[in-house]
């Protein structure tokens, strides 16, 4: 059984009890991490699908923090004696595989509630799709956008009539 995580911008294949190292992360060494497959392999039976993929999680426990291979970079002008050398290591969070398959909770639920699970999985998937929400996004922008508009227009009506208000006021005081 084996799995291909999203960790750092770049995917990787990872079974249980294998060490990975990914983009460095912010945790501790012991510390336990659940990641999202994008993809699960169990024999012949192969998971794809976002809605299947919605109980299942990859736990995996942090070993500690590594350094990569030094890159070493030189870069100059000819004719001019402009040199520069540096160098650079990329550094690594490692992490040991514990498990893939369904998330605890998941499993929890799926014995409390039984077949209505699936109902759930379903609503929950079409509402994290990306373009459900980047519609209602675009939907309540354009609709800020409108209404500041008109406020917008409100208020200038509203400073032209003070402003005009204003100017009565001073012509009746000079005439006093």
């Amino acid at each position: 059984m084996y799995a291909v995580i999203n960790a750092g911008g770049k995917q990787e294949r990872v079974e249980v009890g294998e060490l990975v190292d990914v983009e460095l992360l912010d945790v501790a060494p012991g510390d336990e991490l659940t990641l999202t497959p994008l993809l699960v392999v169990d024999g012949a039976e192969v998971t794809v699908s976002a809605e299947a993929l919605a109980g299942q999680c990859v736990t995996a426990t942090v070993v500690g923090e590594v350094k990569g291979p030094k890159i070493v970079g030189f870069t100059y002008k000819s004719k001019t004696r402009q040199r520069r050398h540096y160098g650079h290591r990329q550094r690594y969070t490692t992490l040991e595989i514990t498990g893939i398959g369904a998330s605890a909770s998941t499993a929890a639920a799926s014995k409390a509630a039984g077949s209505s699970k699936t109902a759930d999985v379903a609503k929950t998937a079409a509402a994290k799709t990306p373009g459900a929400a980047k519609t209602a996004a675009a939907k309540t922008s354009a609709a800020s956008k409108a209404a500041g508009a008109s406020k917008t227009t409100a208020a200038k009506a509203a400073a032209a009539a003070d402003q005009s208000d204003a100017g009565d006021a001073a012509v009746t005081t000079e005439q006093d």
